[in-house]
């Protein structure tokens, strides 16, 4: 039985009455929910808030009344409206430049590659890719978090983001063009400033 199918189980468990394996998917899933919506916001309170309130308001549902069946995508896809209303009400609060900079997305996830993307051989590697994809477009950033990072496939990026699958695909296809391009730069700008060293040591 593969992750979303055993989680599936639990979400089903807790259906039919086992109160203990709502627990249980919560704790499967808060970390991970707290990582995605910190990619929309780098506001964590808002997202541990906007967390809770999800599960609370879940929890007190009516077990009968319920009809969720892939539960996985319905966290993520709550905790991105959720996020994003909470968000849209804020700014309508402020009216001046800086408060609207505060709320700009910063990602706070390292992004897994696979091997045929990059082959990471070290931390100043990998320190160096969060930076990079820190700096790709609010969107490409966030295809690429629930693709990479949480192992959603395009049709379900395309479920919770709301956009067509072609369009899912070109996020990704353009966020790993320009990671490699920036990645690349960087390696350059390294072997560089390494070349300049051994000139100067040189002489």
């Amino acid at each position: 039985m593969g992750e979303q199918d055993y989680h599936q189980a639990i979400w089903q468990a807790y259906i039919k009455g086992d109160d203990n394996a709502f627990e249980n998917l919560y704790k499967a899933y808060a970390s991970r929910l707290f990582i995605y919506g910190c990619n929309l916001t780098s506001d964590e309170a808002l997202v541990k808030d906007a967390i809770q309130e999800i599960f609370l308001k879940l929890y007190q549902k009516d077990k009968s009344l319920i009809d969720i069946h892939n539960i996985r995508s319905y966290l993520f896809v709550a905790l991105r409206n959720h996020v994003r209303k909470s968000l849209h009400v804020r700014r309508n609060q402020f009216r001046h430049q800086k408060a609207y900079q505060e709320l700009q997305p910063r990602s706070e996830f390292s992004l897994p590659v696979s091997p045929e993307e990059t082959s990471p051989s070290s931390d100043e590697f990998m320190a160096t890719l969060k930076t990079e994809v820190d700096q790709l477009p609010g969107r490409q950033r966030e295809v690429i978090c629930l693709k990479f990072f949480e192992g959603f496939d395009y049709h379900e990026i395309t479920s919770i983001m709301a956009i067509s699958y072609q369009v899912a695909r070109n996020y990704v296809s353009r966020g790993m063009k320009r990671l490699r391009a920036q990645m690349a730069e960087e390696q350059a700008a390294g072997s560089g400033e390494s070349g300049i060293r051994r000139s100067a040591i040189s002489g």
